[in-house]
């Protein structure tokens, strides 16, 4: 927080929060306005498809595709000469932040200072919203990479947790002994508010159900990187005595959603516009599914305008009952399997998607799809970039597998297979994870 402006956007989100629409509407009208002409002037993927006057619909969808074949086209000429000087702004000035890849197509981008210190204000916003305010004692179910690998967080990471009062534990190790412990630690040291990846709280509950464990009670549970079904809230919401808030967000677009204690899904309108739209482009209907579009506003340095994230949302009002920020009515989310690993405890498909995505991320790796095919054989398939040598990718392989078969366990059977191309579903999703043991069931 030293240094940064955090704060003020932080303040921002709160004093908008009670505020009145039209006052989010201006701020966000003036805020895409000026993005759109930096854009169409001075970013030379943009100058070569949009005129300066041109409108939101005037500009293109942006795909994953699009982000890594014209990554360098989308930065502006002081950060494209920076980045070719160094790796990493001066005092941060940029930042690169890889996606986790959640539907199977990992990609960079670039955060500059101000939309970098706007997401973690927004990440603070989403906390405020679901109850536990910045240092207020919670309990985070997360994945941590440095765990699994028995690495030490460093000093700022861990007076980070103890200001902020987190409680870290890790998603990533959710066999029987270790989900035994977090049960037993929640009960043991309560603390009355939860964030949590949504298939991990689930598997928790279940196995805590399944061995006649006591679950903890919480007032208030963050859910994230999932989706939030009718069925797991019910069975969250019962389980564990808590309001379910559903936050929607991503790496690389930070946080953008969050269901309020109301029960409505404020997207935060002053950071972000969410478009809701059908096959053509064009804005769908009050009430009516579509992929959503992405544009930041702001991030000058590497502007981001109607990137398609992959997901599907249910369109909502230009206003809340109970709020000024404009409302989703849905988050339908992408579709993804449960995995178990060789000795069968439960395998969160965040964990594949993080050591696949982000860990090993590669800018060669066009797509990736982790498929269980029986009860201790797995396959990883890469569509990986033609020109990419056979002794790079054998490297790859290799950390790939070091960190996987730890977690699908000692009697795994693990293939990584080479794919020109990777099909979508019939429905036009594409599963990053498939569990084919499971298929018939």
């Amino acid at each position: 927080m030293i240094g940064s402006d955090m704060e003020r956007h932080y303040r921002e989100f709160l004093d908008l929060s009670v505020g009145s629409p039209e006052k989010i509407r201006s701020l966000h009208n003036l805020r895409l306005e000026r993005l759109l002409s930096h854009a169409a002037h001075r970013i030379p993927f943009y100058r070569r498809r949009v005129n300066p006057r041109d409108s939101l619909d005037k500009f293109p969808i942006l795909t994953k595709d699009d982000l890594k074949a014209y990554f360098t086209q989308m930065k502006s000429q002081s950060l494209s000469w920076d980045s070719r000087h160094r790796q990493k702004g001066r005092g941060y000035s940029w930042t690169e932040v890889r996606s986790g890849g959640t539907t199977g197509v990992p990609v960079t981008v670039i955060h500059d200072s101000e939309f970098r210190d706007r997401g973690r204000a927004s990440r603070l916003f989403s906390k405020y919203l679901s109850g536990f305010p910045y240092g207020t004692p919670y309990y985070m179910l997360w994945g941590s990479m440095a765990d699994l690998q028995n690495r030490q967080e460093n000093l700022v990471q861990r007076l980070e947790q103890a200001l902020s009062g987190m409680a870290p534990l890790n998603a990533f190790r959710m066999d029987d002994v270790h989900a035994r412990l977090y049960v037993e630690q929640m009960n043991l040291v309560p603390k009355k508010h939860l964030m949590t990846y949504v298939d991990a709280a689930e598997s928790l509950v279940r196995f805590a159900q399944r061995h006649s464990l006591p679950l903890p009670r919480f007032e208030s549970v963050m859910a994230c990187a999932g989706t939030v079904y009718d069925g797991n809230r019910r069975l969250l919401s019962n389980a564990l005595g808590a309001r379910i808030h559903n936050k929607y967000g991503s790496r690389e677009c930070t946080d953008m959603v969050c269901e309020n204690s109301d029960g409505e899904l404020l997207v935060y309108a002053n950071h972000v516009l969410l478009e809701v739209v059908n096959n053509r482009g064009q804005p769908v209907a009050e009430g009516e599914s579509g992929r959503i579009l992405i544009t930041l506003l702001g991030n000058y340095s590497f502007p981001i305008i109607r990137y398609e994230i992959g997901d599907v949302a249910v369109q909502g009002r230009p206003q809340g009952r109970t709020t000024p920020f404009p409302t989703l009515l849905g988050i339908e989310g992408r579709i993804s399997d449960f995995i178990t690993s060789a000795d069968g405890a439960y395998v969160s498909p965040v964990t594949i998607r993080h050591l696949v995505g982000v860990v090993h991320a590669h800018p060669s790796v066009e797509k990736f799809q982790f498929v269980q095919t029986g009860i201790s054989k797995y396959e990883l398939k890469l569509q990986i970039d033609s020109v990419l040598g056979d002794a790079v990718l054998q490297n790859l392989q290799e950390g790939m597998a070091k960190d996987l078969l730890p977690i699908l366990g000692p009697d795994a059977q693990l293939a990584l297979v080479r794919k020109d191309n990777l099909e979508e579903t019939s429905s036009g999703k594409f599963r990053y994870v498939v569990n084919r043991s499971q298929d018939s069931l």
